[in-house]
């Protein structure tokens, strides 16, 4: 992992933040603070011009925000 990437909780993730989870990387447009209505759990969104991604996790999950 180079200086610029570190692991955080995915309940520390922000709007902003670009990820790398299961594979998939992501500029985050927007938190749900649930998903699917468990509180468990959040949603990251990507939406932008190139695409839509949702991407949900345990709020307790390691997620790797890179850049």
């Amino acid at each position: 992992m180079s200086e610029a990437e570190q692991t955080v909780k995915a309940s520390e993730v922000r709007a902003g933040d670009r990820i790398r989870a299961r594979g998939l990387e992501l500029t985050v447009s927007r938190v749900e603070d649930t998903f699917l209505g468990r509180d468990e759990m959040v949603a990251f969104v990507e939406d932008s011009d190139e695409r839509w991604l949702k991407l949900p996790a345990l709020r307790d999950a390691e997620i790797e925000r890179i850049g």
